[in-house]
């Protein structure tokens, strides 16, 4: 633990060095949420079927900041890092990689967070009623918060996992493209997945991306039951375990085929 404390303050006092470059990250990822609120807004304004307009605004500002928590990046440097040899000098380090990733998502989020709870602060306190009433219900929040953190530890994780890939692949950076594409869809950013047909919302749900995103604002919208919010805060943690599995297996597996390039 003293070494992990350690760890997140040293990454701390690198990041405040890029505190600048971290708030204009943090409005970039909020586009694509708002681009699809402009949408969705304006086709429930003259529409009856699907979300009221009150839902959608609800659900796209909240995803800004679900995002801003559950976001994750590590696994692109992890696996950069693979390709060009510089992963040995973790190998010598008293504490895991993954530790050390997880120490720099941790503090960067700290600092992303800030805006986006300035942002959702004044509209609570200046526009209540623009919201969901669920949204001010205690018991809400709660499912609400434990289910964004399990989505931020399992996005993680899936994360790292798509980085092993780099002992086997040297396109891994493309097919983590591909996955980023996948992940804006079947997350529900880009639509939310009620308003998909009924064979892609099976589909989805067979995939950890809907668990990031669409699952806690289901909750904080009261569009589950409480027998539904336990079997989805479940499934997380199903998603969790296998995640952190499947990184054991292949980062043992992959140092023992891994040789740095050229040599």
């Amino acid at each position: 633990m003293h070494k992990i404390l350690r760890v997140l303050g040293l990454k701390w006092s690198e990041n405040l060095e890029y505190r600048g470059d971290i708030i204009l990250w943090t409005i970039a990822d909020a586009l694509v949420p708002i681009v699809a609120l402009t949408i969705w807004y304006t086709v429930s304004l003259s529409s009856k079927q699907g979300f009221p307009p009150q839902e959608i605004l609800t659900y796209y500002i909240f995803a800004i900041f679900v995002r801003a928590i559950t976001t994750a990046w590590g696994g692109y440097f992890l696996a950069g890092e693979i390709l060009k040899g510089e992963i040995v000098k973790y190998l010598v380090r008293p504490l895991s990689v993954f530790w050390i990733h997880a120490a720099e998502n941790i503090t960067v989020k700290v600092l992303r967070l800030i805006l986006p709870l300035v942002v959702l602060g004044l509209i609570l306190w200046l526009k209540p009623h623009f919201f969901w009433p669920t949204v001010y219900d205690p018991r809400t929040i709660a499912f609400f918060a434990i289910s964004t953190i399990l989505a931020a530890i399992l996005l993680f994780i899936f994360d790292m996992v798509s980085a092993m890939l780099a002992f086997w692949l040297e396109d891994v950076m493309q097919i983590r493209e591909y996955q980023s594409m996948l992940y804006e869809i079947a997350s529900g950013t880009l639509i939310p997945l009620a308003f998909l047909p009924h064979f892609a919302q099976k589909l989805f749900n067979f995939l950890p991306f809907k668990y990031t995103l669409s699952t806690p604002l289901e909750i904080l919208l009261g569009r589950l039951s409480p027998f539904e919010i336990w079997q989805q805060l479940g499934i997380q943690l199903i998603w969790i375990t296998v995640c952190t599995t499947a990184i054991t297996v292949l980062w043992k597996k992959g140092l023992k085929i891994y040789a740095v390039p050229g040599q």
